[in-house]
């Protein structure tokens, strides 16, 4: 996606209000996106993208939406190898504390605030995308450690995780993947350690609270 001009990269709508899709259209075909596809709710946005005929560059996803909302299809995605990396752009009525602390479960790279304008929907894209390409420190470091953990390279890959503590002290995130790599390694004292810190950093750490349950 990097350096890929508005009309190559492919969008997807996730959008179970029919009126709503198609303005979202309208305004990505104002910005100068042609290709744009839409979907009624998370499981067809599944189905699409797991077809695999065409490769999405990006999400825009509404939360609320029957059978797979948002952050259902935003945890499906992040768990698939093949498409964890789409930037993904949740949009909502309302940006609350919980949906925020459930978001950041998956790596939600923003939000988008219904109504949506497109002013702000040009800009938010544009945010975006400098992101995947110029990750802030803290990210850099846990893909690097997610990257060293699928060869095999726990060690590395806790090193990784202790300079994304390092840069970004305030974020469970690092703490709570560390946690889960000392149960890999079956030293629970740790594991619990690092989730507890996780819990104190961010209540609403959800992950954590399920390994301490």
């Amino acid at each position: 996606m990097a350096n890929t001009p508005p009309q190559l990269m492919t969008i997807l709508i996730v959008e179970d209000q029919p009126d709503m899709l198609e303005s979202m259209k309208t305004m990505l075909e104002m910005i100068g996106y042609n290709k744009v596809y839409g979907a009624p709710n998370g499981r067809m946005a599944w189905k699409f993208l797991s077809r695999g005929d065409k490769s999405v560059d990006l999400i825009l996803a509404a939360y609320d939406m029957p059978d797979m909302n948002g952050m259902e299809l935003l945890a499906e995605v992040r768990k698939n190898k093949k498409y964890r990396d789409i930037p993904f752009l949740m949009m909502t009525a309302k940006v609350d504390r919980s949906l925020v602390a459930e978001a950041a479960e998956y790596d939600v790279d923003g939000y988008l605030t219904k109504p949506v304008v497109t002013s702000a929907l040009e800009q938010k894209i544009n945010e975006v995308i400098k992101k995947q390409h110029h990750p802030d420190p803290m990210t850099a470091h846990l893909r690097l450690a997610r990257d060293l953990e699928e060869t095999g390279d726990i060690e590395s890959a806790m090193k990784a995780l202790g300079r994304a503590i390092n840069v970004n002290p305030g974020s469970s995130r690092p703490l709570r993947e560390l946690g889960r790599l000392y149960t890999q390694l079956k030293n629970i004292e740790m594991a619990i350690t690092c989730f507890q810190k996780a819990v104190q950093l961010n209540f609403l750490d959800v992950g954590s609270h399920h390994y301490l349950g």
